[in-house]
């Protein structure tokens, strides 16, 4: 770590970065600006469900770039409100599935494979553009109680 003379901004070389220890695989924190805040845990296993679906579905959209790097997406913000969510827990409790449009916004950015980290800044990012899927949650069979999966298009 290197401190500048205004002693107000702190430099950070990429080896102590990449040095941190990972978190947890299933490591998910929770505050205010999650829409399933203070509201139990099957509205916080419906949020968590439907924000890995939409990062998987823009995980398949990765593709080499030019020059040896690769150009990604990434969920920059899920739009969706508690009532949503909540409406989404009733239909799933009643009639098992349920099915809904889902707003976001992504990130398209770039990166060097040869990276120890990837941290997104303004010097990576392409573009930012809103993106609506259609989603079904389920019930799961396994570990998570609620599954999301992103839906074809043509499904609209």
């Amino acid at each position: 770590m290197r401190q500048t003379a205004s002693d107000s901004t702190y430099t950070y070389k990429d080896e102590a970065i990449a040095g941190l220890p990972e978190p947890p695989a299933g490591a998910w924190q929770m505050g205010r600006p999650n829409p399933s805040f203070g509201r139990g845990e099957l509205a916080r296993q419906i949020f968590e469900s439907i924000f890995h679906a939409l990062a998987a579905y823009l995980e398949t959209w990765k593709k080499p770039g030019e020059d040896g790097t690769v150009d990604a997406y990434v969920v920059k913000e899920v739009k969706i409100n508690a009532n949503r969510i909540s409406s989404l827990a009733s239909a799933l409790t009643t009639i098992r599935r349920a099915h809904d449009i889902v707003e976001m916004t992504a990130l398209k950015y770039w990166y060097d494979p040869q990276w120890a980290t990837r941290v997104l800044t303004q010097d990576v990012i392409l573009d930012e553009f809103p993106l609506s899927v259609p989603v079904q949650l389920r019930w799961g069979s396994g570990e998570k109680a609620v599954v999301a999966e992103v839906l074809p298009i043509s499904y609209c």
